[in-house]
């Protein structure tokens, strides 16, 4: 699950009952701002200061004995030339019922690039008839993504541009800058000439693959938050751990050097592991590092799909064989942010 928060908080707020209990789920604000050190809330920023446990008597009897945990839904894989009505329907529940999401666009595919043109000149690409085009079209007119008006409560991200060949490149070595900033260009190249207005600071790395010279690709386009795996293992919490691997199962900007012993070579864990302060979100290595602990599918065979039960997990106690439920990995993710947020990958 992705922690998220002093600049974006995108998702919905969950009550957990515990084991066995039910869960209820309600649209949290969108939230956006520049700076990490904000204290307070307002339409763009959220405060980094943990709410309030609260007591178990009002004035007018019990209060909800339950605990709020902030979730915020991420979704990879916006492409054209597969699935492009799934997509749409997608993009479509979040904007009817107003529930913050992130999404992230891939800029080509083996049929050809994302459109740029398609308002202008229905004719200049073959997707411009696409439906999930024509979707983004819509929210995006209508100011529903970040950037293009106030309220805005979608979050338009990019997900590279050569996608497929993306991990080849990275896993492993802190090296092929070359190519990652030439990618990243490309794709920013894209998607700002298709939504000029659009506040575009998130990348989501291909199979979470990212190190030390994506972070320096993204900075170079203005993308100041990334987001790879940063998974914890079955009742991590127990043993949080240590700098430099922490209590991490796989970590975040993981490469060939992380795992079970020393050199670790995760360039996205923020000081101190905690990626809240009550001063706000702390940067990793230059970014702010929103790590996806979470998934509703297997962490490494994507195509191995999870139950909603599984998704959400109640009653388990972390990662187990690549899987990695909601409930417990958030309360991981949020015991290193001062009980702030947990992100999930959908």
């Amino acid at each position: 699950m992705m922690v998220g928060g002093g600049l974006a908080l995108f998702g919905a707020s969950t009550l957990l009952t515990g084991c066995g209990g039910d869960t209820t789920t309600t649209a949290a604000a969108n939230t956006q701002g520049p700076s990490a050190n904000t204290t307070t809330a307002s339409a763009h920023t959220i405060s980094p200061v943990p709410p309030t446990p609260a007591t178990n008597t009002t004035s007018s009897g019990p209060m909800d004995p339950r605990t709020p945990l902030y979730v915020a839904l991420r979704m990879d894989d916006i492409s054209v030339g597969e699935l492009e009505q799934e997509q749409a329907d997608i993009i479509n529940w979040f904007s009817v019922n107003k529930v913050a999401f992130n999404f992230h666009v891939i800029t080509y595919s083996e049929d050809g690039p994302w459109p740029t043109d398609c308002k202008t000149d229905p004719s200049s690409s073959q997707f411009c008839t696409s439906p999930i085009v024509q979707k983004l079209q819509e929210v995006y007119d209508a100011g529903e993504i970040l950037g293009t008006s106030d309220d805005a409560w979608l979050s338009l991200g990019c997900h590279a541009h050569d996608h497929d060949s993306w991990p080849g490149y990275i896993l492993g070595e802190n090296t092929d800058g070359d190519w990652q900033r030439n990618d990243l260009a490309i794709s920013m190249g894209f998607l700002n000439k298709a939504y000029p207005n659009a506040d575009i600071r998130s990348f989501a790395a291909p199979a979470n693959a990212a190190n030390n010279q994506t972070v320096h690709a993204c900075l170079e386009q203005g993308l100041d938050i990334v987001t790879t795996q940063a998974t914890v293992n079955c009742n991590a919490a127990e043993v949080p751990g240590t700098a430099p691997g922490y209590n991490y199962g796989f970590g975040p900007c993981s490469n060939a050097h992380a795992g079970g012993t020393p050199p670790y070579a995760w360039d996205c864990i923020p000081p101190d592991d905690t990626y809240f302060t009550t001063e706000g979100m702390q940067k990793a290595n230059g970014v702010y590092s929103l790590p996806c602990s979470s998934a509703n599918s297997n962490f490494q065979t994507v195509e191995i799909g999870l139950s909603v039960d599984e998704t959400i997990g109640v009653g388990t106690c972390g990662c187990t064989n690549n899987v990695c439920p909601m409930i417990a990995n958030a309360k991981e993710m949020a015991d290193k942010s001062n009980g702030q947020i947990g992100r999930a990958h959908v």
